[in-house]
């Protein structure tokens, strides 16, 4: 019925990051996120101020200059509900990943 096509579902988003190279010096990083749409609950309210929307890998890895190096524990599954429309929406704004 139209309850299935523009009703909210449960949506599973999963994300990884695996791996980094640094070309400027050798470093100890981690790689971290916090994604706006991932923090907000049922229907895609606007974000809280801490949620769990936010990931880090751990612990932290040896980057050698020009050396690709493994991230650790760089997999995160988030569970949403939201109609396909305020997801797709949500989903415009950009994910940034930072590299510390």
């Amino acid at each position: 019925g139209p309850d299935l096509v523009h009703g909210p579902r449960t949506w599973r988003v999963s994300l990884e990051a695996r791996s980094v190279k640094i070309t400027t010096c050798s470093a100890t990083v981690f790689a971290a996120y916090s994604y706006a749409p991932l923090r907000r609950g049922r229907g895609l309210p606007p974000p809280s101020t801490q949620g769990a929307g936010g990931f880090r890998t751990s612990p932290p890895v040896l980057a050698r200059r020009n050396v690709t190096a493994n991230l650790p524990k760089g997999f995160a599954a988030h569970s949403l509900v939201a109609s396909r429309e305020a997801l797709r929406s949500a989903f415009e704004e950009a994910l940034h990943v930072e590299i510390w």
